[in-house]
């Protein structure tokens, strides 16, 4: 093979140093938006619910949480912090106060923020805690029901003719075979001190396609060794790419 003229050689090194440098200067692509709901875990006032702000695309957004219930979906700017604040007055003038931030990792498209106390805080720590679950389709799709123990005790069940367990710290996502009548048989049973199972809840759960019921479970504090859990349905969009618009 001939070699190449000496001239050319530098004009070669030239034009690929050319189209590395502009390659370089490219914009990273968009993070993808973030959908996200809220529920307040904790009781933080028995006459409303808990109202926080966040902001979106530089405008302060006001969002209620209602006790143990999903709020409406809102968009924000992407994954990263997003931080929550509260309005205080004082002195006739309003500040913005932090009071939660929310870690929401890279990749997660959608998001269900649990709101609780921040019962034991560190110096510079905010009042209230924020738990992020994964919310998106893929992880918890349409006609299924999903178990998310955060309890101290381990569980198991049975939907319909299907067997699950779930020990603490750990989730399990069970399709919903649906019945003629669309109804199933949803059992829960704990472990109890001596390794049997003891009986938690007994329901018939309304089911149908789309429809997504979460199973959240959280220690008592007034009914040790018996968690807490709530019920929460919501449905698969029409077309999971929108994003609502901020009010």
């Amino acid at each position: 093979m001939n070699a190449l003229p000496p001239r050319i050689v530098p004009l070669l090194l030239i034009v690929v140093a050319f189209f590395a440098a502009l390659r370089a200067q490219e914009p990273a692509a968009p993070a993808s938006p973030v959908v996200f709901t809220a529920l307040a875990w904790d009781v933080f006032d028995t006459e409303k619910d808990l109202t926080v702000n966040y902001r979106q695309k530089g405008k302060k957004q006001t969002l209620e949480i209602a006790w143990r219930d999903r709020s409406v979906s809102r968009p924000c700017d992407g994954p990263g912090s997003l931080v929550f604040t509260q309005t205080v007055v004082s002195d006739g003038r309003s500040t913005e106060v932090p009071v939660a931030t929310a870690e929401i990792p890279e990749g997660m498209t959608r998001a269900l923020l649990v709101f609780g106390r921040n019962t034991v805080r560190g110096p510079g720590e905010m009042p209230y805690r924020v738990t992020v679950i994964d919310d998106s389709y893929a992880v918890f799709p349409g006609q299924s029901v999903r178990f998310i123990n955060h309890s101290s005790v381990e569980m198991a069940g049975s939907l319909g003719e299907q067997v699950f367990t779930v020990v603490p710290g750990r989730e399990q996502v069970v399709p919903a075979v649906l019945s003629p009548g669309q109804l199933l048989s949803l059992r829960l049973a704990r472990r109890d001190a001596v390794g049997g199972w003891r009986k938690l809840r007994s329901t018939m759960l309304p089911m149908a396609s789309g429809l997504r019921v979460l199973v959240f479970l959280v220690d008592s504090s007034q009914h040790p060794g018996n968690p807490d859990l709530v019920l929460l349905r919501d449905r698969v969009e029409a077309d999971p790419s929108a994003t609502p618009k901020a009010p």
